[in-house]
């Protein structure tokens, strides 16, 4: 599920963007309205929710004339005035939420929010896949415990779900089993190491598919840490190509 955030704290924001990736959320920062004009000017808007936490009328009109159908979520880090809670009343908005100190926090209200409210994805897939770039370390390690080595190889490509892996060796990877439970797994990105558990899903040739299972918090933050900045650096370049396309 593809998200608009439009923040005044850009930080705070990339700290929802990120925590919210596990929950198979896209969520796209914004913090200047020339940048949200531009993604408005986009016909194929892929956004199916909207946070804001600019609440000016005109702003919220045009937000809601472009997104009619998606959920409209306001976030404050203060009590709105009776008045300006009237004012908001007729646009449509779906819920107000106070901001959390704790990105955590706010994200778990969110997540609670969406799921009372059956906010699903119109994705197949449940979490954002992203692949690693030619010149990045992408790699993982699964351990064989009875033959007491790792099997090596290539992060093809990595979600908050599971990797797919392939493998150095053709002989190696034929020892790991579909349906098996691996408890020593490390994954390099870029420097940073994760430790966890997967299970192998399937296996074609050198290529494996693993799921995650029971991921440390920690270790799931790097994770999808590493998957919104590649989300963030094709969206960014994206965006700059509609900037210039609408001048």
């Amino acid at each position: 599920m593809k998200a608009l955030l439009y923040a005044y704290n850009t930080e705070y924001a990339k700290e929802l963007a990120i925590r919210l990736i596990p929950f198979g959320m896209e969520t796209f920062p914004f913090s200047s309205e020339h940048d949200i004009q531009a993604e408005e000017n986009n016909e194929e808007s892929p956004f199916q929710v909207i946070f804001t936490e600019k609440t000016e009328k005109e702003f919220l009109e045009n937000l809601k004339k472009k997104y009619q159908n998606q959920p409209l979520i306001i976030l404050t880090s203060k009590d709105l005035p009776p008045s300006e809670m009237r004012n908001l009343i007729p646009l449509g908005i779906s819920t107000i939420m106070k901001i959390k100190n704790q990105p955590e926090a706010m994200v778990e209200e969110i997540v609670q929010f969406m799921t009372a409210h059956n906010i699903r994805s119109k994705d197949k897939r449940l979490h954002i896949r992203v692949q690693p770039k030619p010149h990045e370390t992408a790699t993982a390690s699964v351990y064989l415990k009875k033959m007491a080595r790792f099997v090596k190889g290539k992060i093809l490509d990595i979600s908050a779900g599971g990797f797919a892996l392939a493998a150095e060796d053709s002989l190696e990877i034929s020892l790991l089993a579909p349906g098996e439970l691996y408890d020593n797994v490390i994954l390099s990105l870029n420097g940073k190491e994760i430790k966890t558990v997967a299970r192998m899903i399937v296996r074609r040739d050198v290529i494996a598919g693993f799921k995650f299972e029971n991921v440390e918090p920690n270790e799931m933050y790097k994770i999808a840490t590493y998957i919104y900045n590649h989300l963030e650096e094709n969206y960014q370049r994206k965006l700059k190509s509609m900037m210039s396309e609408s001048e």
